[in-house]
């Protein structure tokens, strides 16, 4: 069972007060500053409380709490008024045949089209769909490749400007031209994960070695500082020292300055 509001809001006022108000203030000060906080919290919590209260009355779960059962009494009564308009709405909505959806651009992704196509007959209620495309289109035009060209070149001396164009093989090949914008953006898609992949590699190189020194032992850190300054002189080394020639030309003043 949850706690009474009041006791919520006096423990919540403690917490906060030990957490953001500093020790040294006088009594009157703490007191004006607990009270701020207190009226803060209050507003908080009650509102947050109204949301809550709300959101289970507008559910079906049994409960004895009258002032939950008030509010799903209210509620029930507007969903009512409402569903008396929306089921008058629905009616004249499927007596003219249901939802037409009209598009007009096929979408980069097949998955798009086809939620927007389930818009218009949902759970057995009537409704069609329609797309009116032009082959101008930008996906058409980047992604289409020779083949829609050529039906655009051949259906243009056979069919007049205003009049739209129907056929089985343009409606495969725009499909066509989908799946080779699905698969670009596919490997845009892996690319960025592949280079995160490197990123994410440094990052756990990274984070072990902070690891190794926070909860290494210090033999263990003094054994690692050593490795680094190794490999730090190794460098400097390779830098001015050059096993080719011979020792009298190796840059040794250079290296000790740099050390």
């Amino acid at each position: 069972m949850s706690k009474p509001i009041a006791k919520q809001v006096k423990e919540t006022v403690e917490e906060t007060a030990k957490a953001w108000l500093p020790t040294d203030l006088s009594k009157e000060g703490m007191a004006t500053s607990t009270k701020a906080a207190e009226r803060i919290v209050q507003a908080q919590l009650t509102e947050l409380e109204a949301e809550e209260r709300l959101s289970l009355a507008c559910e079906r779960a049994p409960t004895e709490d009258p002032v939950i059962l008030k509010l799903r009494e209210a509620y029930n009564a507007l969903a009512a008024e409402y569903k008396e308009v929306t089921d008058f709405e629905k009616a004249e909505v499927v007596a003219l045949g249901g939802l037409f959806v009209l598009g007009t651009e096929r979408h980069e992704s097949r998955r798009i089209d086809n939620q927007l196509r389930g818009r218009c007959a949902r759970q057995g209620d009537p409704g069609a769909t329609r797309f009116f495309l032009s082959l101008n289109d930008q996906i058409f035009r980047i992604f289409g490749g020779e083949s829609i060209k050529g039906m655009m070149g051949m259906m243009s001396f056979s069919q007049p400007d205003d009049v739209p164009l129907e056929s089985g093989m343009l409606s495969t090949s725009l499909e066509e031209a989908q799946k080779k914008v699905e698969n670009y953006f596919y490997s845009v898609r892996k690319g960025v994960f592949d280079y995160d992949d490197v990123m994410d590699t440094q990052r756990q190189i990274v984070y072990g070695l902070r690891r190794r020194a926070l909860l290494d032992s210090d033999e263990s850190i003094r054994a690692t500082m050593r490795e680094f300054s190794d490999r730090n002189m190794e460098d400097f080394a390779k830098g001015h020292v050059e096993p080719s020639k011979s020792p009298s030309d190796w840059e040794l003043v250079k290296l000790a300055e740099n050390v």
